[in-house]
């Protein structure tokens, strides 16, 4: 009689078992599914109806007809959009260039640079990690206030600052570089400056790719920071500032709901699903465009070696 023989890895039993379930699992799966996905297609359709259509046929996934007034109305009515959108790519991109370069700079030295301290200092910017954002709120209100950097020239300051999360991330890749091939490195005469620039971080560039698609969408859909130390309007992004034209809450941008094109056509709530999906569109794109990057690079420091 021949033996069974089982898989001796955790995660391939787990596998395994899942394929032993067969349609039964699929059916759980799908449905789980289709509860997480059915707000987000509604959400997406609301935009693209008409006044009559939400009206009537609120929970209707489909639009009939189909219309693109809500985003006319995002597009040419909201005076302050162009300028929230303006500060958000500012800060974005500022805060992604200098967290990536800082966060690989970082991540090789606690790699594979010696130095004294070097691991106390490590395990204490890891510690960082579990005090609770809340706590350091009042403190940055207070020291940005007393430096009079607040606004948009704190904000990209503290964005550009080095996560230790990121930090970590990057730390895990440069340690997976065999260290043979930095012996043989400087044995060519490289200094380890060159060995990263022209060696390690190529290696990296992966992982340096989840750092920026995580830094974008961070940034990009930050609320707490910005809403506490920003306090002028011409300095807001675009994930506070949208707060403050959604047509729900009246003012002057539900008033421009009645203008001749739009008068009787949309809604507040269809004009508001399409000021969000508007807000969070660049950062949907830019998951979307590195997603196989980006989990390429969070598996790229799993095995050593």
């Amino acid at each position: 009689m021949s033996k069974t023989n089982y898989p001796s890895n955790p995660w391939m039993r787990l596998t395994a078992w899942f394929r032993r379930q067969g349609i039964v699992v699929q059916t759980l799966t799908t449905i789980i599914f289709f509860i997480y996905l059915v707000p987000v297609i509604w959400s997406v359709s609301a935009t693209f109806k008409t006044r009559i259509d939400y009206m009537t046929n609120t929970a209707s996934l489909i639009p009939v007809p189909p219309t693109l007034l809500n985003y006319e109305y995002t597009l040419t009515k909201l005076e302050n959009l162009p300028i929230y959108f303006r500060n958000s790519v500012i800060v974005t991109l500022i805060a992604v260039t200098a967290q990536v370069l800082f966060s690989a700079l970082a991540g090789y030295a606690f790699a594979q640079l010696r130095f004294p301290f070097r691991d106390l200092i490590f395990r204490f910017l890891i510690f960082s990690m579990l005090i609770p954002l809340g706590g350091m709120l009042f403190a940055l209100y207070e020291e940005f206030t007393f430096f009079k950097i607040r606004n948009i020239v704190g904000l990209v300051l503290l964005f550009c600052t080095t996560s230790p999360g990121m930090m970590l991330i990057m730390r895990q890749s440069f340690a997976s570089i065999p260290r043979a091939m930095i012996d043989a490195a400087t044995m060519d005469g490289a200094s380890p400056w060159q060995f990263f620039w022209f060696v390690g971080w190529p290696i990296a560039m992966s992982s340096s790719l989840v750092v920026a698609t995580s830094v974008f969408v961070l940034v990009w859909g930050d609320y707490l920071y910005t809403t506490t130390l920003v306090d002028q309007e011409a300095h807001l992004t675009l994930a506070v500032g949208v707060q403050k034209i959604l047509p729900t809450g009246g003012g002057v941008y539900e008033t421009a709901l009645s203008a001749m094109q739009f008068r009787g056509k949309l809604t507040p709530e269809t004009a508001s699903m399409a000021i969000l999906w508007f807000a969070a569109l660049p950062a949907l794109l830019v998951y979307a465009a590195l997603q196989r990057w980006f989990m390429r690079g969070l598996l790229s420091g799993a095995i050593k070696g």
